[in-house]
């Protein structure tokens, strides 16, 4: 299954580009645009199932503001990109996460246990911000996130 857009969700592509922006931000653009129409859920076993189904069904339900009635924006399409790449990235040894929206339409992933919670909000600037709580060991960050995992990001995620 893939995530094709609606009629009703507009192209986020669409005025990105000016005369101005050089040939190298037209062309990320046009992989960027490439990936939000071709956005691929293949499935696996922990990178596939559960969790992806819940982001697709996140892109279609939540593709307009205020989908949630607190004036939450809708889904931010490179946010939900760069979340399935994640996905793809995690080990098959852990749980799967729970997936949500944030209000400004980013995705989020969270493990809950009884003594710890882990989250991860996956913003569409590549940036991934973590939390990490187990008992009273608290880690919060900021990570860089283009198609690979940061060493501090996996050490967290490959303890879950």
């Amino acid at each position: 299954m893939n995530f094709i857009p609606t009629t009703q969700r507009q192209d986020p592509f669409a005025n990105s580009t000016s005369a101005a922006c050089g040939s190298t931000l037209i062309d990320l653009l046009d992989l960027q645009r490439k990936d939000y129409y071709n956005l691929s859920v293949a499935s696996s076993s922990v990178n596939g199932g559960k969790a992806r189904k819940e982001l697709e069904e996140l892109v279609d339900e939540c593709s307009e503001k205020n989908w949630d009635g607190y004036e939450s924006l809708p889904v931010n399409m490179l946010s939900a990109i760069r979340a399935e790449r994640l996905l793809e990235l995690l080990p098959d040894h852990i749980n799967e996460p729970e997936v949500s929206l944030d209000g400004d339409g980013q995705v989020i992933f969270e493990w809950f246990t009884r003594s710890r919670a882990t989250s991860l909000l996956v913003k569409p600037e590549e940036q991934i911000i973590f939390s990490d709580i187990d008992g009273k060991k608290r880690i919060r960050g900021r990570v860089h996130f283009d198609s690979w995992l940061n060493s501090s990001l996996r050490h967290i995620i490959e303890s879950l």
